[in-house]
Order: C-alpha cells, then sequence, then structure tokens
C-alpha cells in the first residue's frame, strides 16, 4: 500500500510505514516547493514547505509559488 496526499515530511511517512499504515509514501508537493527537500529533510536542516495553494502556483509558474520565494 502506498500512501500519498498531505505527507509533508520524512517523520510523517515514517510514522506511517512504522505503525503498519503503509507499505510506503510518496511525495509530490514537498519535491515541488524545494527540491532539495530530501537534504534538507536528512540533514535536519529544515525545508521550504509546500503552502497548498488551492489552485497550485508552482505549475502555473514556478516562480510564483510562495515556498519558491521563500529564501533560506
Amino acid at each position: 500500500v502506498i500512501v500519498v496526499n498531505d505527507i509533508q515530511t520524512l517523520q510523517r511517512a515514517e510514522w506511517l510505514i512504522e505503525n503498519g499504515m503503509a507499505d510506503f509514501a510518496a511525495f509530490g508537493r514537498p519535491f515541488l516547493a524545494d527540491e532539495l527537500f530530501l537534504n534538507h529533510s536528512i540533514e535536519n536542516a529544515g525545508h521550504r514547505p509546500c503552502f497548498r495553494c488551492r489552485e497550485c502556483k508552482w505549475l502555473d509558474h514556478y516562480k510564483n509559488c510562495p515556498a519558491y520565494k521563500m529564501k533560506k
């Protein structure tokens, strides 16, 4: 079973898998908001979160994405 939707952190995915809720977790929007999502999460460096815009601003033009506009 693969879960997807509103999994914004590695910790959430790990919890779902460890507690038998899923076998795999899929990420989509976290990678759109922060192309280094995995590296930032592993290093506990924080990541730019997806703001879950009703109509995805990244898909319209990535520079319109609120997460893209955030600078670290």
